[in-house]
């Protein structure tokens, strides 16, 4: 068996799999330990192969590492003296299986098991080889069309699925729900309104985390399936259990899909070992409690009190490569530290999700290298970051909190923008009453696919206007195909607001010298050019229309450079940016609540 090795846009260090002697490859996940219950990091056993100089895979190595760091200790991913290196690309590449998380769309199944029955195993150990004859991890079995099966470790299904924060696996495995529960949630402003899921999460929890915690908090069946985990743990621990292997099961039950990367160990089985995304519950809306910095120009809303924000404290320089150890727990006053793990796509659509703010203490982000720290002020000095529950003080140790990024797929600026808007009016029926595209041809429509307005191009003996200007216009230029405007009315109570975006040419990403060597035989990457957008309102008697040619014959005179828009006194006029958030439902999902709050609808 041989793999492609992929490397890391950014070396990743993690001090458990430290003083290697070697290259490691992740290959599979054993038992949880038995611990002191003191420890507040339940230990899991990973197991490693060597990767030999010449790229073959050699003897099986054993670790133990905390359960908060499987999101990092990836299958396949490489290793080497605390650091990581690469991953190992799989046979097969990632597919997308339609799988049913009801109770008969699945079994447990593990080649324990398996022999202990006398069935046939799981797969083939000759399509991934084990250390053990007969490993007794559980694997999710689902059953797929025409006989076929998805073969997914339940390690691997509890770390992505059972929310996407490193926190949250710790909580669940480490304490009975009384305590865990005040570990998960914060304390709601006010009584919440009958049948309604509100949920504001605790300090640590992040908002990947949310339609999984919702589900736990309302749902009879999530919750059960969530306070199994650390009743599995006691249970194995009240038996003297060596190692306890989790029987991981889906928290809904409705139809799915799941993305994985993974081996096709046989004609009909598909070996999943690394959950690339999934789909989410659909049903009610959640309610999201967010504390909302004080400097944020947008009211709270009036349907909630103001809190008392939690102090928390920043690190004023992150270092460039985050040292992640297991061994101590951080210090209660250390610095929070955020580490990205892989990323995690929402397929299909996504959970509904209603973020009502609430005014509190000033919360800072400061984004550098991949990593994230938040609010007030921390030492330099420190030197290490772990995912325990604080405590003590002075080691210099702080706390690391890991999430999967949400990946979600752009369609481009002007279409991701327009899906952004049309989310937004379903999330916020109560403040938006429409959203509609404009052309003159057209007037205002409401239908999925958006026209756009072309920009007119220069006459053939205006010879007054420099090439690079003439060309602009065009968005094919050899097929002299003009650029378009996307231009959308959002009508927001006696609000009425107007968005435009310029129609944007792609082209290929140039890599600077590092990634050139990494880029051999790996697939080009394009990127739009970035331009600001434009939001705007109109007096009553003021024409749409004229103002709308007018913008047109600026835009293309600027090269689409907003900010030289010289608005008539009739035309109240911003530009923004297209910043993301680390909380977006959908791409251009903060641009869009930008440029609305910059036009005096707050959402």
């Amino acid at each position: 068996m041989r793999f492609r090795i992929v490397a890391l846009a950014r070396p990743r260090r993690c001090d458990v799999l430290g003083n290697t002697h070697g290259r490691l490859v992740v290959w599979w996940y054993g038992g949880i330990e038995s611990r002191r219950r003191s420890d507040s990091v339940p230990k899991i056993v990973v197991f490693c192969r060597v990767l030999n100089d010449d790229g073959t895979l050699g003897d099986f190595a054993r670790r133990s590492v905390g359960l908060p760091f499987l999101g990092l200790l990836r299958i396949g991913s490489i290793w080497e003296d605390g650091e990581c290196l690469g991953v190992l690309e799989m046979p097969a590449k990632t597919k997308t299986f339609d799988v049913s998380f009801a109770p008969d769309g699945w079994r447990f199944a593990s080649f324990a098991d398996a022999d202990a029955s006398r069935r046939p195993p799981p797969f083939r150990k000759e399509a991934y080889p084990l250390h053990f004859e007969r490993d007794r991890s559980w694997m999710l079995d689902f059953r797929l069309a025409r006989g076929k099966n998805l073969l997914i470790p339940c390690l691997e299904f509890y770390s992505r699925c059972y929310g996407r924060s490193g926190e949250v696996r710790r909580v669940l495995a480490t304490y009975p729900w009384d305590q865990a529960e005040p570990r998960l949630y914060a304390p709601l402003p006010e009584p919440t309104p009958r049948d309604s899921w509100v949920v504001r999460l605790n300090k640590n929890v992040q908002a990947a985390d949310l339609v999984f915690l919702a589900h736990v908090r309302y749902d009879a069946h999530a919750r059960a399936m969530a306070r199994s985990i650390y009743a599995q743990c006691e249970r194995g621990f009240s038996n003297r259990a060596d190692h306890i292997y989790l029987q991981v099961r889906p928290w809904f039950t409705a139809a799915a899909q799941i993305a994985v990367d993974g081996v096709q160990v046989s004609e009909s089985t598909f070996l999943g070992l690394r959950i690339c995304g999934g789909s989410e519950p659909q049903g009610q809306p959640i309610h999201r409690v967010v504390d909302r910095d004080e400097s944020d120009d947008a009211e709270p809303d009036d349907s909630w009190q103001n809190d008392t924000g939690r102090s928390t404290r920043v690190l004023k320089r992150p270092p460039d490569v985050i040292d992640v150890t297991d061994s101590e727990e951080p210090d209660r006053k250390g610095a929070t530290i955020e580490v990205y793990e892989d990323a995690y796509e929402v397929l299909g659509p996504p959970r509904r999700v209603i973020n009502r703010r609430t005014a509190t203490g000033r919360r800072t982000r400061y984004v550098r290298s991949g990593a994230t720290a938040t609010t007030d002020i921390a030492s330099e000095g420190t030197s290490k970051f772990s995912m325990g529950e604080p405590h003590g003080t002075n080691k210099n140790v702080g706390t690391a909190v890991s999430r999967s990024r949400d990946e979600m797929e752009s369609e481009g600026i002007l279409r991701d923008m327009w899906k952004a808007l049309r989310y937004l009016s379903e999330a916020h029926q109560a403040v938006i009453q429409s959203v509609e595209w404009f052309t003159f041809n057209d007037g205002f429509k409401s239908t999925i696919e958006p026209r756009l307005i072309g920009l007119q191009p220069y006459d053939d003996d205006d010879d007054g206007r420099k090439a690079p200007i003439r060309t602009w216009v065009y968005f094919e230029p050899f097929h002299k195909v003009p650029r378009g405007l996307l231009v959308v009315r959002v009508v927001a109570g006696a609000k009425v607001v107007f968005i435009v975006e310029v129609q944007r040419r792609s082209h290929e990403k140039s890599p600077n010298r590092r990634e050139k060597k990494r880029a051999l035989g790996q697939e080009k990457e394009y990127v739009e050019e970035t331009y600001q957008g434009l939001v705007f309102t109109l007096e009553q008697d003021a024409s749409l229309e004229l103002w709308l040619r007018d913008l047109g014959l600026q835009i293309r005179e600027a090269k689409g450079i907003m900010k030289k828009i010289r608005p008539p006194e009739s035309v109240q006029m911003f530009t923004f940016n297209h910043a993301t958030a680390v909380d977006e439902v959908c791409c251009c999902e903060a641009a869009a609540r930008n440029a609305l709050s910059k036009a005096g609808v707050h959402l």
